[in-house]
Protein backbone atom coordinates (compact mmCIF):
# COMPACT_ATOMS: atom_id res chain seq x y z
CA UNK A 1 0.00 0.00 0.00
CA UNK A 2 1.38 3.41 -0.95
CA UNK A 3 1.52 6.10 1.74
CA UNK A 4 -1.07 8.78 1.26
CA UNK A 5 -0.22 12.44 1.38
CA UNK A 6 -2.06 14.33 4.11
CA UNK A 7 -4.79 16.58 2.86
CA UNK A 8 -4.52 20.32 3.11
CA UNK A 9 -6.28 21.81 6.12
CA UNK A 10 -8.01 24.92 4.86
CA UNK A 11 -9.74 27.56 6.95
CA UNK A 12 -11.53 30.42 5.26
CA UNK A 13 -12.02 33.21 7.78
CA UNK A 14 -13.86 35.15 5.08
CA UNK A 15 -11.80 38.31 5.26
CA UNK A 16 -14.00 41.32 4.88
CA UNK A 17 -12.78 43.69 2.29
CA UNK A 18 -13.99 47.09 3.32
CA UNK A 19 -16.22 48.79 0.84
CA UNK A 20 -13.90 49.37 -2.13
CA UNK A 21 -15.37 52.74 -3.08
CA UNK A 22 -15.28 54.06 0.50
CA UNK A 23 -11.67 52.98 1.06
CA UNK A 24 -10.46 54.33 -2.31
CA UNK A 25 -12.14 57.69 -1.72
CA UNK A 26 -10.63 57.82 1.78
CA UNK A 27 -7.18 57.00 0.37
CA UNK A 28 -7.46 59.67 -2.30
CA UNK A 29 -8.30 62.29 0.33
CA UNK A 30 -5.02 61.68 2.18
CA UNK A 31 -2.08 64.08 1.64
CA UNK A 32 -0.11 61.07 0.41
CA UNK A 33 -2.52 59.01 -1.73
CA UNK A 34 -2.89 55.40 -0.60
CA UNK A 35 -4.83 52.28 -1.50
CA UNK A 36 -4.65 49.01 0.37
CA UNK A 37 -3.00 46.30 -1.74
CA UNK A 38 -5.42 43.71 -0.37
CA UNK A 39 -7.87 44.73 -3.09
CA UNK A 40 -5.36 43.57 -5.70
CA UNK A 41 -4.72 40.06 -4.39
CA UNK A 42 -7.15 37.83 -6.18
CA UNK A 43 -5.63 34.91 -8.11
CA UNK A 44 -4.65 37.07 -11.09
CA UNK A 45 -3.19 39.79 -8.85
CA UNK A 46 -1.15 37.23 -6.89
CA UNK A 47 0.20 35.73 -10.12
CA UNK A 48 1.07 39.20 -11.39
CA UNK A 49 2.97 39.95 -8.18
CA UNK A 50 4.87 36.65 -8.55
CA UNK A 51 5.87 37.74 -12.06
CA UNK A 52 6.98 41.16 -10.78
CA UNK A 53 9.17 39.42 -8.19
CA UNK A 54 11.08 37.75 -11.03
CA UNK A 55 11.99 41.04 -12.73
CA UNK A 56 15.62 42.17 -12.54
CA UNK A 57 14.43 45.57 -11.30
CA UNK A 58 12.62 44.05 -8.32
CA UNK A 59 15.50 43.33 -5.97
CA UNK A 60 13.49 42.91 -2.77
CA UNK A 61 12.64 39.21 -3.15
CA UNK A 62 16.21 38.29 -4.13
CA UNK A 63 17.55 40.26 -1.16
CA UNK A 64 15.13 38.62 1.28
CA UNK A 65 16.00 35.16 -0.05
CA UNK A 66 19.73 35.89 0.25
CA UNK A 67 19.24 37.02 3.87
CA UNK A 68 17.24 33.86 4.62
CA UNK A 69 19.86 31.62 3.02
CA UNK A 70 22.66 33.30 4.95
CA UNK A 71 20.79 32.95 8.25
CA UNK A 72 18.78 29.76 7.75
CA UNK A 73 20.76 27.70 10.29
CA UNK A 74 20.35 30.29 13.04
CA UNK A 75 16.66 30.75 12.27
CA UNK A 76 16.20 26.95 12.24
CA UNK A 77 17.48 26.77 15.82
CA UNK A 78 14.84 29.26 16.92
CA UNK A 79 12.04 27.46 15.05
CA UNK A 80 12.89 23.98 16.35
CA UNK A 81 9.94 21.64 16.02
CA UNK A 82 7.20 24.22 16.58
CA UNK A 83 4.54 25.26 14.12
CA UNK A 84 5.88 27.81 11.65
CA UNK A 85 3.31 30.51 10.86
CA UNK A 86 3.93 32.74 7.83
CA UNK A 87 2.08 36.01 7.44
CA UNK A 88 1.51 36.90 3.79
CA UNK A 89 2.72 33.57 2.46
CA UNK A 90 2.00 34.38 -1.19
CA UNK A 91 3.50 31.68 -3.39
CA UNK A 92 5.46 30.24 -0.41
CA UNK A 93 8.81 30.49 -2.19
CA UNK A 94 10.83 32.02 0.65
CA UNK A 95 9.54 29.57 3.24
CA UNK A 96 11.16 26.70 1.32
CA UNK A 97 14.56 27.94 2.50
CA UNK A 98 13.46 27.52 6.11
CA UNK A 99 11.73 24.19 5.47
CA UNK A 100 15.00 22.88 4.02
CA UNK A 101 16.88 24.13 7.08
CA UNK A 102 14.46 22.62 9.62
CA UNK A 103 13.97 18.95 8.65
CA UNK A 104 12.13 18.17 11.90
CA UNK A 105 9.44 20.78 11.18
CA UNK A 106 6.13 19.13 10.35
CA UNK A 107 3.58 21.94 10.74
CA UNK A 108 3.38 25.00 8.50
CA UNK A 109 0.61 27.59 8.68
CA UNK A 110 0.20 29.94 5.72
CA UNK A 111 -1.85 33.10 6.14
CA UNK A 112 -2.88 35.06 3.07
CA UNK A 113 -5.84 36.93 1.64
CA UNK A 114 -5.85 35.30 -1.81
CA UNK A 115 -7.84 32.10 -1.31
CA UNK A 116 -7.12 30.20 -4.52
CA UNK A 117 -3.44 31.20 -4.67
CA UNK A 118 -3.04 30.21 -1.01
CA UNK A 119 -4.51 26.75 -1.58
CA UNK A 120 -2.43 26.12 -4.70
CA UNK A 121 0.79 27.26 -3.00
CA UNK A 122 0.22 25.03 0.03
CA UNK A 123 -0.59 22.01 -2.12
CA UNK A 124 2.62 22.58 -4.10
CA UNK A 125 4.58 22.76 -0.84
CA UNK A 126 3.03 19.54 0.41
CA UNK A 127 4.02 17.85 -2.85
CA UNK A 128 7.62 18.92 -2.34
CA UNK A 129 7.71 18.28 1.43
CA UNK A 130 5.69 15.09 2.04
CA UNK A 131 6.29 15.24 5.82
CA UNK A 132 4.64 18.65 5.99
CA UNK A 133 1.23 19.23 7.48
CA UNK A 134 0.13 22.46 5.82
CA UNK A 135 -2.64 24.60 7.22
CA UNK A 136 -3.89 27.36 4.94
CA UNK A 137 -5.83 30.22 6.49
CA UNK A 138 -7.49 32.74 4.19
CA UNK A 139 -7.61 35.92 6.22
CA UNK A 140 -6.73 39.58 6.38
CA UNK A 141 -3.91 39.21 8.87
CA UNK A 142 -3.88 42.92 9.62
CA UNK A 143 -6.97 42.19 11.70
CA UNK A 144 -6.99 40.11 14.91
CA UNK A 145 -7.36 36.37 14.34
CA UNK A 146 -7.38 33.40 16.67
CA UNK A 147 -5.53 30.18 15.95
CA UNK A 148 -6.88 28.45 19.05
CA UNK A 149 -9.78 26.67 17.25
CA UNK A 150 -7.31 24.78 15.02
CA UNK A 151 -6.78 21.32 16.55
CA UNK A 152 -3.42 20.68 14.83
CA UNK A 153 -1.95 23.71 16.62
CA UNK A 154 -3.03 22.71 20.10
CA UNK A 155 -0.05 22.11 22.41
CA UNK A 156 2.39 23.22 19.68
CA UNK A 157 4.90 26.00 20.09
CA UNK A 158 4.06 28.63 17.48
CA UNK A 159 6.74 30.64 15.69
CA UNK A 160 5.59 33.58 13.56
CA UNK A 161 7.49 34.45 10.40
CA UNK A 162 7.15 37.56 8.28
CA UNK A 163 9.58 39.54 6.21
CA UNK A 164 7.26 42.53 6.18
CA UNK A 165 8.49 45.23 8.54
CA UNK A 166 6.33 45.35 11.69
CA UNK A 167 5.54 48.99 10.96
CA UNK A 168 3.76 47.92 7.75
CA UNK A 169 1.42 45.66 9.69
CA UNK A 170 0.88 48.04 12.62
CA UNK A 171 0.22 51.09 10.45
CA UNK A 172 -2.59 49.19 8.72
CA UNK A 173 -4.07 48.19 12.08
CA UNK A 174 -4.31 51.77 13.28
CA UNK A 175 -6.60 52.84 10.46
Amino acid sequence: MLPTQPSLQFYDLHPTLEDFQTEVLHGLQQPQKVMSPKFLYDKQGAELFDAICQLAEYYLTRTEMAILQANAAAIAQVIGDGALIEFGSGSSQKIRILLDAVPQLTTYVALDISKQHLQESCLALMGHYPRLQAIAICTDYTQPISLSPIPALQNKRKVAFSLAPPSAIWSRRRR
